[in-house]
């Protein structure tokens, strides 16, 4: 981030709008603080479909908010018709862990809608709510378990990125919705859209973000 957007960040999270309140009890969260960096949705599946279907259809787009209905998902999501109370109805990746994978390899274009999940997040610890309630933006979330990477991830992103992710919960987190509510992208960052497009050779699609 620049100067004026880290000063932006600043101040919107001293102002109380993007707090994370995480209850308290003996199996829930603790007290954080996020900014909501990207919304990411897909109405349907890239990577791994079903036999006989071709990949690549759908693509993901970012918005600037988007409608969170309890044990449903995101309105306009893959996940949304899935069955009620289903454990993956919103994903959540860092914006730490992404800059940290476009090190590694060398990607500092890489878009953040190559990961496919719904919530791209900034000053969260994955590992801390697992199994707890938390709350951003006053929608209360459950974290339900680790999102670790696919195999595409070797492609569409590079060699060895498989790997990378599944440590330190760089593939993120599934969490349950446990109320209605809305969610804004708090626009710190850059949000890339990656449009549903056909290429003989995806890693350079995707790290042009087309």
């Amino acid at each position: 981030m620049d100067n004026l957007s880290e000063r932006v960040a600043f101040e919107a999270i001293n102002s109380g709008a993007l707090q994370l309140m995480a209850n308290c009890g003996p199996n829930q969260g603790i007290f954080d603080q996020t900014l909501v960096v990207a919304i990411v949705i897909s109405s349907g599946h890239d990577y791994w479909v079903k036999k006989g279907d071709l990949t690549m259809q759908y693509g993901a787009q970012t918005v600037k908010r988007a409608e969170l209905v309890a044990g449903r998902g995101i309105r306009g999501d893959r996940y949304f018709s899935k069955r009620l109370n289903h454990k993956s109805q919103v994903t959540f990746i860092s914006l730490e862990a992404i800059d940290e994978i476009r090190r590694q390899f060398a990607l500092p274009e890489l878009p953040v809608t190559v990961f496919r999940r719904n919530l791209v997040v900034s000053g969260l610890n994955f590992a801390d709510l697992l199994g707890r309630q938390f709350q951003i933006q006053g929608v209360e979330f459950e974290g339900t378990q680790e999102c670790t990477p696919c195999r595409w991830m070797d492609r569409v992103v590079a060699q060895g990125a498989h790997k990378f992710m599944m440590a330190q919960f760089r593939g993120g987190l599934r969490a349950k919705i446990l109320c209605d509510g809305f969610i804004d992208c708090d626009n710190i960052v850059r949000c890339n859209s990656v449009e549903p497009k056909r290429s003989s050779d995806l890693s350079d699609l995707l790290r042009q973000g087309k």
